[in-house]
């Protein structure tokens, strides 16, 4: 047997952060709003497509069994699948991004805009997500900062 997935590599939807309350032991609400960006279902409908084609091709015939579902019947069909069926890959990243001032949380120091003595090195620092898993890079950004850090850059 054999099993395909698509994945979305760099979405363009937008998640959301808010506070609850102004206790700051209470977690925060989060919003991922996943798929909520048009080229987003576009592209996993492209890749559904993709998926279906090779997955039924007839070199894949002797190790195929049935689908788990009909072959969808248009666009909307394949988009309820999409939404009904996609996971999110959990790799929250870009929520304090570094960048330019007035367009950004974080400077080039790591610091935050408008808090003194608050700097910051996780996945939220990304100023975009990457395609591919995160962990590698951000190890390779902390030991920066470390470094940055260490060496007085502050």
């Amino acid at each position: 047997g054999y099993g395909i997935k698509s994945f979305l590599m760099t979405p363009q939807s937008r998640g959301e952060i808010k506070l609850r309350s102004a206790d700051f032991q209470e977690r925060p609400a989060i919003f991922y709003n996943s798929l909520s960006a048009p080229a987003d279902i576009e592209a996993m409908r492209s890749g559904f497509k993709k998926a279906w084609a090779i997955g039924n091709s007839p070199y894949l015939a002797a190790l195929r069994s049935s689908p788990p579902f009909a072959e969808p019947r248009s666009d909307d069909e394949i988009d309820a699948l999409i939404r009904d069926n996609s996971e999110q890959q959990f790799h929250p990243a870009c929520t304090c991004a570094i960048g330019v001032e007035g367009r950004s949380v974080v400077d080039e120091k790591l610091d935050v805009r408008g808090l003194r003595q608050l700097s910051i090195m996780d996945a939220s620092v990304m100023p975009e997500h990457i395609s591919g898993h995160p962990n590698v890079v951000i190890i390779a950004m902390a030991a920066k900062a470390a470094d940055m850090w260490a060496r007085g850059a502050k």
